[in-house]
């Protein structure tokens, strides 16, 4: 896609989405009755391994390159969510498995630093929203967002736990300096990563777990994805910043939403 043709998409997208900037109005707004605390979760499932994604679009997971790299035959499972809790809604609520039809890769991937490493999957068809399958809020200024109290959260389906139903998990994870993720992992952290972990007992293992905060808007606490996992060891881990992909990820799923409606 030319600049000229890009350019043309940002703009229409933000006047379409006013001044709230979201890349989807319809993202995830949870509430303490929702049967799903997590609906943008998605469990991306290959031939060899299982790790996260992260819906944010109808036709759009977000996932980390490390995980898709040479894979074929992606499917994406959504829709997950504790049926011992909701036992009436289990019905009503059907998971929905949908295959990948395209994979994008940041061109400028780096298996070696793990710079870069974000891909977008292209669902082989967009997907109905219900009240367990919502995307999560991105927030398309480009600006970082601050977190005073350095508390984020994280959901996890604990794939290497190989459990039969997994169900996403959600955990607090503390910021940390990109000192300490060079020290832990070393690689040397740039502005396009957030370095973050676990205080005690966890450990930072599953690829593609998004990384993210409640904002307020419009009045509304509002789930916004902050980062997406790329790399860890024991509670050190190393989030991809979304906020530094703006660009590329509107980009992609702005051409294929036109070409689609068209």
């Amino acid at each position: 896609m030319t600049f000229f043709v890009f350019g043309v998409l940002f703009s229409c997208l933000l006047l379409h989405q006013g001044s709230a900037q979201l890349l989807d109005l319809n993202c995830a707004d949870i509430s303490k009755n929702s049967i799903s605390k997590s609906p943008w979760m998605a469990l991306v499932q290959l031939p060899d391994k299982n790790c996260s994604g992260t819906l944010i679009h109808k036709q759009f997971v977000v996932a980390s390159t490390n995980c898709v790299f040479n894979q074929s035959e992606l499917t994406v499972l959504l829709g997950v969510f504790n049926s011992k809790l909701h036992k009436k809604h289990y019905d009503m609520y059907p998971t929905m498995q949908i295959s990948v039809q395209n994979v994008f890769i940041h061109n400028k991937f780096d298996r070696d630093n793990y710079k870069n490493d974000l891909a977008l999957l292209q669902l082989e068809q967009p997907v109905p929203y219900k009240e367990n399958i919502r995307p999560i809020c991105i927030w398309l200024n480009r600006k970082k967002i601050q977190n005073e109290k350095k508390i984020m959260k994280t959901t996890l389906w604990d794939v290497t736990k190989k459990m039969v139903f997994p169900i996403p998990q959600t955990r607090n994870v503390t910021l940390f300096s990109p000192i300490e993720c060079k020290h832990v992992l070393d690689v040397s952290p740039d502005e396009s990563h957030i370095c973050a972990g676990y205080k005690f007992n966890a450990s930072c293992v599953e690829a593609g777990s998004p990384l993210f905060q409640k904002l307020n808007i419009w009045n509304t606490n509002r789930t916004t994805l902050i980062g997406i996992q790329s790399y860890g060891v024991s509670g050190t881990c190393l989030f991809t910043s979304i906020s530094s992909y703006i660009d590329w990820i509107v980009g992609i799923v702005m051409e294929v939403d036109v070409i689609v409606s068209n």
